[in-house]
């Protein structure tokens, strides 16, 4: 009998081993990977909204001989993000966010005699936001984190063939984003994120997938 208990306890010992070996190496190789690579999608943000609500259903441009083009509401397919991160402290990390955003409209031009010409005239959103987040909750394979930053935000907008009706459009503004809850789960090197609050030149809402290393 005590040769048995004597084994039992040996063997109940080798498992908790193993499982402590087991349990131990995923978290040291995880505390290694500090970077990351992400492809993020905002369906919408303040620049979309700011030009809805400057615009009608549709406007005019007059000339000296009546009208010489009629545009329509503007419209966008969202914004699309790719970022580096890198994890400077436990709960800090900084990333680097390059942006782009097209947001189209419609024309009907009145130039000649084979009007009215139909053209699309498209605005090219580019911006640059590096961004520092915080993980007010931290676990192996989630975390719960604000972030914000601030950049450049680069726009220009193509006329072809009627630049004396479409006016040019070439600027660099400020560039900002503020998340006030981001939800974050890592599946081995994968990572799945979701941004459900925030306000900026990034959007209100964001989806991501990225891959730490």
């Amino acid at each position: 009998m005590k040769y048995t208990v004597i084994i039992c306890f040996l063997v109940v010992l080798r498992i908790h081993s193993l499982f402590g070996q087991s349990t131990a190496q995923p978290e040291a190789l995880q505390s290694d990977k500090k970077n990351a690579i992400s492809l993020s999608y905002s369906p919408i943000d303040i620049n979309m909204i700011r030009y809805s609500l400057s615009f009608n259903k549709f406007d005019v441009v007059l000339g000296e001989f009546g009208v010489k083009g009629v545009f329509y509401e503007p419209y966008t397919a969202g914004i699309f993000t790719v970022g580096y991160s890198r994890a400077i402290e436990e709960r800090i990390t900084l990333t680097l966010n390059l942006s782009y955003q097209q947001i189209w409209r419609k024309w009907d031009l009145y130039v000649d005699a084979n009007s009215p010409h139909h053209y699309t005239e498209r605005f090219h959103f580019f911006q640059i936001l590096p961004e520092l987040r915080y993980d007010y909750v931290k676990r192996e394979t989630a975390a719960i984190f604000l972030s914000t930053g601030v950049g450049v935000n680069y726009f220009y907008n193509t006329r072809g063939a009627y630049g004396d009706v479409i006016a040019p459009y070439k600027r660099a503004i400020l560039g900002y984003q503020i998340w006030l809850l981001g939800f974050e789960v890592t599946v081995e090197n994968l990572i799945l994120c979701v941004k459900p609050i925030g306000f900026g030149t990034i959007g209100f809402l964001e989806f991501g997938l990225g891959y730490r290393f």
